[in-house]
């Protein structure tokens, strides 16, 4: 038996909707490194959650994993089909490939977009056979315009349809520090007055951008949800799926006017937690296709290019991380 402390925030999903107007990016950035600190854990006993979705997330001081009544190894014996909300199981799971560490981090990807967005993936339309079918081809949410682009960036990395591309837990809690390790530079620089115009730029533009809300860039109005999409976990089974693909469609690229980090960047100092659009058609005609509704980052680091930065006028303080 598991005892957890009390969660007065509730789950992970409906803490982002009732919160919307005030979560900052940076408080995107805590959340996520709290999830990918418990991924970690979890992973490194050679074990996998293999029902994560933002509402097995409990939210008090930080975000915790929870429902691990899945939780366990990868076993190739086990019967087809897998217990889960669809729009967060991996596509080569939905074709019945075994679970890995990389089929979690798929789903940490839509949650990664569910704090963007501030509703749940998919719910415009039914969790059924054809919406299997799509994320088989490729299928992911569209970015939502203004994402931070090391954010959006990381988000494609984690749902890829190949799992060797996905990072893991400890790449991702890099990738997502790798703005404060430059933000960090960038102030030791200004204690000795070392700092050219530009970066002051950078700096002063970083500092709004994560202080910034989530919700200006959010799409203006969520959609009511379809009755038949479904963010409870239940048993999907979807016969004669395709081997995973990535979509082959380029969309237009999302409104992406934040903070840009270069991938091959160096970051140097480790910074951690102590405690712890690509909207595609599909490549087939489904319309015809039978729906199932019950079967369920002390280095130089360059500055980002300036036409990736997002520029205001006033100064917000500098976002702050807890290390403890």
């Amino acid at each position: 038996m598991m005892v957890m402390n009390y969660a007065e925030d509730g789950d992970l999903r409906h803490y982002v909707q009732r919160n919307m107007g005030t979560l900052r990016w940076k408080d995107a950035v805590e959340m996520l490194c709290n999830i990918a600190m418990g991924l970690l854990n979890i992973h490194k006993n050679g074990t996998y959650h293999k029902n994560l979705h933002s509402g097995n997330v409990l939210k008090f001081y930080s975000c915790n994993i929870a429902d691990f009544g899945l939780c366990g190894p990868s076993n190739p014996s086990e019967p087809r089909g897998v217990y889960g909300s669809l729009p967060f199981v991996a596509p080569e799971v939905l074709a019945g490939g075994s679970f890995t560490a990389k089929a979690d981090i798929y789903s940490f990807a839509f949650i990664m977009w569910e704090i963007t967005s501030g509703k749940p993936p998919f719910s415009d339309r039914p969790h059924d056979h054809s919406l299997a079918l799509e994320i088989c081809h490729g299928f992911r949410e569209s970015i939502v315009p203004g994402t931070p682009l090391f954010y959006e960036e990381l988000m494609k990395k984690c749902w890829d349809a190949d799992p060797s591309k996905r990072p893991d837990a400890e790449e991702i809690i890099d990738i997502l520090l790798s703005p404060y390790a430059y933000q960090r530079r960038l102030l030791r620089l200004d204690e000795y007055s070392f700092n050219t115009a530009d970066e002051i730029d950078d700096l002063d533009a970083f500092e709004q951008i994560l202080s910034s809300r989530i919700s200006d860039t959010r799409y203006p109005v969520a959609p009511d949800v379809h009755p038949f999409a479904f963010y409870t976990s239940r048993f999907l089974l979807y016969p004669n799926l395709p081997t995973p693909t990535n979509c082959t469609y380029v969309a237009e690229p999302s409104q992406t006017s934040y903070f840009d980090l270069n991938k091959s960047v160096d970051l140097g100092e480790e910074i951690t937690f102590e405690e712890y659009d690509t909207h595609c058609p599909p490549e087939e005609d489904l319309s015809e296709t039978e729906s199932d509704y019950e079967i369920e980052e002390e280095q130089y680091i360059p500055p980002p290019p300036p036409s990736m930065m997002h520029r205001r006028r006033s100064i917000a303080p500098p976002p702050m991380i807890p290390t403890s």
